[in-house]
Protein backbone atom coordinates (compact mmCIF):
# COMPACT_ATOMS: atom_id res chain seq x y z
CA UNK A 1 0.00 0.00 0.00
CA UNK A 2 1.50 3.30 -1.06
CA UNK A 3 0.58 6.73 0.13
CA UNK A 4 -0.50 9.14 -2.59
CA UNK A 5 2.15 11.63 -1.49
CA UNK A 6 4.96 9.11 -1.89
CA UNK A 7 4.59 8.70 -5.66
CA UNK A 8 7.66 9.92 -7.48
CA UNK A 9 7.02 13.00 -9.62
CA UNK A 10 8.63 12.83 -13.04
CA UNK A 11 9.30 15.86 -15.23
CA UNK A 12 7.21 16.10 -18.38
CA UNK A 13 9.44 15.76 -21.43
CA UNK A 14 9.41 15.45 -25.20
CA UNK A 15 12.04 13.42 -27.01
CA UNK A 16 13.32 15.23 -30.09
CA UNK A 17 15.07 12.59 -32.16
CA UNK A 18 17.08 13.58 -35.23
CA UNK A 19 20.12 12.86 -37.31
CA UNK A 20 22.85 15.23 -38.43
CA UNK A 21 22.87 18.00 -41.02
CA UNK A 22 19.47 18.78 -42.51
CA UNK A 23 17.67 16.63 -39.93
CA UNK A 24 19.05 18.88 -37.20
CA UNK A 25 18.03 22.04 -39.04
CA UNK A 26 14.52 20.68 -39.58
CA UNK A 27 14.19 20.01 -35.83
CA UNK A 28 15.37 23.54 -35.02
CA UNK A 29 12.74 24.99 -37.35
CA UNK A 30 10.03 22.74 -35.95
CA UNK A 31 10.78 23.68 -32.35
CA UNK A 32 10.20 27.36 -33.18
CA UNK A 33 6.51 26.45 -33.57
CA UNK A 34 6.07 24.33 -30.43
CA UNK A 35 5.17 25.68 -26.99
CA UNK A 36 7.69 24.07 -24.67
CA UNK A 37 7.12 25.94 -21.38
CA UNK A 38 7.11 23.47 -18.53
CA UNK A 39 8.63 20.72 -20.66
CA UNK A 40 12.09 19.24 -20.83
CA UNK A 41 13.34 18.79 -24.38
CA UNK A 42 15.50 15.72 -24.74
CA UNK A 43 17.60 15.63 -27.89
CA UNK A 44 18.41 12.10 -28.99
CA UNK A 45 20.90 12.74 -31.74
CA UNK A 46 24.43 12.06 -32.92
CA UNK A 47 25.54 15.43 -31.53
CA UNK A 48 28.15 16.07 -28.90
CA UNK A 49 26.51 16.97 -25.56
CA UNK A 50 28.83 19.98 -25.09
CA UNK A 51 28.12 21.46 -28.52
CA UNK A 52 26.89 25.05 -27.96
CA UNK A 53 24.77 24.96 -31.14
CA UNK A 54 22.30 22.72 -29.33
CA UNK A 55 21.66 25.06 -26.40
CA UNK A 56 17.89 25.00 -26.96
CA UNK A 57 17.79 21.42 -25.71
CA UNK A 58 17.98 21.03 -21.97
CA UNK A 59 19.22 17.45 -22.19
CA UNK A 60 21.18 15.76 -24.95
CA UNK A 61 21.73 12.02 -25.28
CA UNK A 62 23.90 10.67 -28.07
CA UNK A 63 22.51 7.86 -30.19
CA UNK A 64 25.54 7.00 -32.32
CA UNK A 65 29.21 7.88 -32.76
CA UNK A 66 30.20 11.17 -34.38
CA UNK A 67 32.01 9.67 -37.35
CA UNK A 68 31.01 6.68 -39.44
CA UNK A 69 33.86 4.31 -40.17
CA UNK A 70 34.30 0.57 -40.46
CA UNK A 71 34.44 0.13 -36.69
CA UNK A 72 31.18 2.06 -36.30
CA UNK A 73 29.54 -0.17 -38.90
CA UNK A 74 30.68 -3.30 -37.06
CA UNK A 75 29.39 -1.83 -33.82
CA UNK A 76 25.82 -1.30 -35.11
CA UNK A 77 24.27 -4.19 -33.11
CA UNK A 78 25.85 -2.84 -29.92
CA UNK A 79 24.76 0.72 -30.73
CA UNK A 80 21.18 -0.45 -31.29
CA UNK A 81 21.22 -2.21 -27.93
CA UNK A 82 22.69 0.86 -26.22
CA UNK A 83 20.06 3.07 -27.89
CA UNK A 84 17.32 0.71 -26.70
CA UNK A 85 18.59 0.79 -23.10
CA UNK A 86 19.07 4.57 -23.17
CA UNK A 87 15.54 5.16 -24.44
CA UNK A 88 13.99 2.89 -21.81
CA UNK A 89 15.95 4.73 -19.10
CA UNK A 90 14.64 8.07 -20.39
CA UNK A 91 11.06 6.78 -20.21
CA UNK A 92 11.65 5.64 -16.63
CA UNK A 93 13.21 8.96 -15.63
CA UNK A 94 10.79 11.34 -17.40
CA UNK A 95 7.06 11.50 -18.12
CA UNK A 96 7.35 11.20 -21.92
CA UNK A 97 4.19 11.14 -23.95
CA UNK A 98 5.59 12.31 -27.29
CA UNK A 99 8.56 11.51 -29.49
CA UNK A 100 9.13 13.77 -32.50
CA UNK A 101 11.63 12.82 -35.20
CA UNK A 102 12.84 14.67 -38.26
CA UNK A 103 14.49 11.64 -39.58
CA UNK A 104 17.23 9.23 -40.25
CA UNK A 105 17.61 5.71 -38.96
CA UNK A 106 18.33 6.89 -35.41
CA UNK A 107 14.54 7.31 -35.03
CA UNK A 108 13.54 3.67 -35.41
CA UNK A 109 14.55 2.07 -32.10
CA UNK A 110 13.42 4.97 -29.87
CA UNK A 111 10.11 5.13 -31.76
CA UNK A 112 9.42 1.44 -31.23
CA UNK A 113 10.16 1.87 -27.51
CA UNK A 114 7.93 4.95 -27.38
CA UNK A 115 5.02 3.07 -28.98
CA UNK A 116 5.43 0.10 -26.64
CA UNK A 117 5.43 2.44 -23.65
CA UNK A 118 2.32 4.30 -24.77
CA UNK A 119 3.78 7.51 -26.21
CA UNK A 120 2.71 9.15 -29.46
CA UNK A 121 5.22 9.21 -32.31
CA UNK A 122 5.38 11.99 -34.90
CA UNK A 123 7.72 11.64 -37.87
CA UNK A 124 8.73 14.09 -40.60
CA UNK A 125 10.02 12.56 -43.84
CA UNK A 126 13.11 14.48 -44.92
CA UNK A 127 12.63 17.63 -46.96
CA UNK A 128 15.18 16.36 -49.50
CA UNK A 129 12.86 13.54 -50.60
CA UNK A 130 11.02 14.25 -53.86
CA UNK A 131 11.06 11.11 -56.02
CA UNK A 132 11.79 8.23 -53.63
CA UNK A 133 11.02 7.67 -49.95
CA UNK A 134 13.83 7.13 -47.48
CA UNK A 135 14.34 3.71 -45.91
CA UNK A 136 13.77 5.18 -42.46
CA UNK A 137 10.60 6.88 -43.78
CA UNK A 138 9.23 3.57 -45.08
CA UNK A 139 9.82 1.95 -41.69
CA UNK A 140 8.60 4.92 -39.65
CA UNK A 141 5.41 5.16 -41.72
CA UNK A 142 4.35 1.89 -40.08
CA UNK A 143 5.31 3.05 -36.57
CA UNK A 144 4.34 6.74 -36.41
CA UNK A 145 0.95 7.94 -35.21
CA UNK A 146 1.32 11.05 -37.35
CA UNK A 147 3.49 11.08 -40.47
CA UNK A 148 4.32 14.31 -42.31
CA UNK A 149 5.80 14.79 -45.75
CA UNK A 150 7.39 18.07 -46.74
CA UNK A 151 7.10 17.67 -50.53
CA UNK A 152 3.84 16.85 -52.31
CA UNK A 153 5.62 14.60 -54.84
CA UNK A 154 6.50 12.06 -52.13
CA UNK A 155 2.97 11.79 -50.73
CA UNK A 156 2.10 9.17 -53.36
CA UNK A 157 4.20 6.67 -51.37
CA UNK A 158 2.38 7.36 -48.10
CA UNK A 159 -1.44 7.20 -48.29
CA UNK A 160 -2.16 8.53 -44.80
CA UNK A 161 0.70 11.07 -44.70
CA UNK A 162 -0.06 14.72 -44.09
CA UNK A 163 1.49 17.29 -46.38
CA UNK A 164 2.72 20.37 -44.54
CA UNK A 165 5.28 22.02 -46.77
CA UNK A 166 8.89 22.45 -45.79
CA UNK A 167 9.86 23.36 -42.27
Amino acid sequence: MTKSGSKRHREKAIICNFGTGGHTEQMRRLLCHIETDGLTLIAQSPTKPGDKRYGEYSKIYKVRPDYANILAVLAIPFLVLANLIQTIKLFLQYDIRLLISTGSGVAIVPSIVAKLLGAEVVFFESWCRFSRPSISGLIMYRIADVFFVQNEEIKKFYDRALYMGQL
